[in-house]
């Protein structure tokens, strides 16, 4: 059976997550508290005169409740991040039960970011290093079709037409080859 949520409810969590207690919420927590928000929304929306104690009241705990499960999140947006970083190193945080729905698939998402980062700064590392020098050179265009005057990154003016074979600096070739304007000449 599922546990209704309430106000103290909410700051009974809120109170154990001060402490960096990992607290087994339900699955559906957050589900639960978006419920509980919009139930105080609609009973506040009822109210006839939005200054009678009720309503001020109502209002009131609106803004706790919608401040107490932001912090409730973000201190265990640092559970996740922990249990993150122990999957991507192969391990498995004891606590991983006590996670939501939500809480769960975020951790998959960074810990699968995290495994991806560490496989690209392992990976042929001179590779990319060659490419990048590479990439810095001027390249040797053949133009593919009449170009309008341009200034390029080298300060110089140029009038291209189809056929031309010119070298450019790198970031003005990169851009006419991406845009197929040019085709590097080997």
């Amino acid at each position: 059976m599922e546990e209704e949520l309430s106000y103290e409810k909410i700051r009974e969590i809120l109170q154990k997550c001060r402490k960096r207690e990992v607290v087994d919420l339900p699955a559906d927590f957050y589900k639960n508290a978006r419920k509980f928000l919009d139930s105080l929304r609609t009973e506040f929306a009822k109210e006839k005169d939005i200054f009678s104690p009720k309503a001020r009241a109502l209002s009131d705990n609106i803004n706790r409740v919608t401040q107490d499960i932001d912090e409730i999140y973000n201190l265990r947006e640092g559970f996740v991040i922990n249990t993150a970083i122990i999957r991507a190193r192969g391990g498995e945080a004891e606590y991983v039960k006590n996670l939501t729905h939500e809480e769960r698939a975020l951790m998959n998402e960074v810990a699968d970011c995290l495994k991806r980062a560490k496989e690209t700064a392992f990976s042929n590392e001179e590779v990319t290093r060659e490419e990048t020098k590479e990439e810095r050179k001027e390249r040797l265009l053949m133009i593919l079709e009449d170009l309008p005057p341009f200034v390029s990154e080298d300060r110089k003016s140029y009038t291209l037409k189809k056929g031309d074979i010119v070298t450019l600096p790198p970031d003005t070739a990169r851009i006419l080859i991406k845009n197929k304007k040019a085709k590097v000449v080997e």
